[in-house]
């Protein structure tokens, strides 16, 4: 989907072909109306020069109905009504993405940067970063946040066993019953370099496994145990899969940090 700046005019452009029958629409006149991401009307009835014959309107969004009030990002909805010159009506729509620029905020949104990704990406193995090298920054930005939403889910103990606790972590920290996404920024400061550095590497795995796709694991999931390739074959196990948050490729770089929890009921 198309992003732009906001406060600036954006043009939307619509191809005069009936979404439904693929018919040509000889367009007489036109009108537009802008929404936002909410579906609160913006613009009511906008003019649309049409001079006959067209085969794409095009229509001007002005910056002041691009602006975001503070927020850093949000959406406009263009319907465009065609009247054609067999007096048959048409609507057409198409969204649009406003974002401002923003560094994806530590811990909130993410256990590191854009650049700081980049950065740890150039030490790491590219065979196994080969879908984030190729993709777009937009892209890239989007995963990061969904694999730092996926770690968020997982209970952790930052220190290992051997390692001291420092006496300024807090309780929940200590026993691990927090979220990394709702942590403080002072919060994040304390937790040691050591699984800070863990985490980031496993973030930046479970990125490119989002960009790339995990087949494997993903059939894994489904509960996938046998597949024979001659005479294709697929056997499932009968009983529900372990649901795993995370690859097990980003699971690797975690492992020693993830709190174990074991539950007690009567037999």
């Amino acid at each position: 989907m198309a992003s732009f700046l906001p406060n600036t005019d954006v043009v939307t452009t619509f191809d005069l072909v009936d979404e439904e029958t693929f018919d040509i629409i000889d367009p007489a006149s036109a009108t537009y109306d802008v929404y936002d991401e909410e579906g609160t009307q913006i613009t009511i009835n906008g003019a649309v020069t049409v001079t006959g014959g067209e085969e794409k309107l095009s229509v001007t969004v002005p910056a002041v109905d691009n602006s975001l009030a503070g927020e850093t990002e949000g959406a406009r909805t263009v319907v465009l009504y065609v009247t054609a010159t067999t007096g048959a009506t048409y609507t057409l729509t198409k969204t649009y993405l406003l974002i401002r620029f923003a560094f994806l905020q530590v811990p909130a949104d993410s256990g590191m940067t854009l650049p700081q990704s980049m950065l740890l990406s150039d030490k790491m193995a590219q065979s196994v970063l080969e879908a984030w090298t190729d993709s777009e920054d937009g892209k890239k930005t989007a995963a990061l946040r969904e694999a730092w939403t996926r770690l968020s889910r997982i209970p952790f103990l930052p220190w290992r066993d051997f390692e001291e606790i420092p006496d300024s972590a807090t309780v929940a920290i200590r026993e691990g019953n927090f979220s990394l996404n709702t942590l403080s920024v002072d919060e994040w400061a304390s937790l040691p370099k050591t699984f800070k550095d863990s985490l980031k590497r496993a973030q930046l795995i479970e990125a490119a496994v989002i960009l790339d796709g995990d087949p494997t694991w993903d059939r894994r999931q489904d509960g996938l145990i046998s597949k024979t390739v001659g005479e294709s074959s697929e056997m499932f196990s009968s009983k529900k899969a372990a649901f795993s948050t995370i690859s097990p490729k980003s699971r690797r770089e975690i492992s020693p940090y993830i709190r174990r929890q074991v539950r007690l009921g009567r037999a």
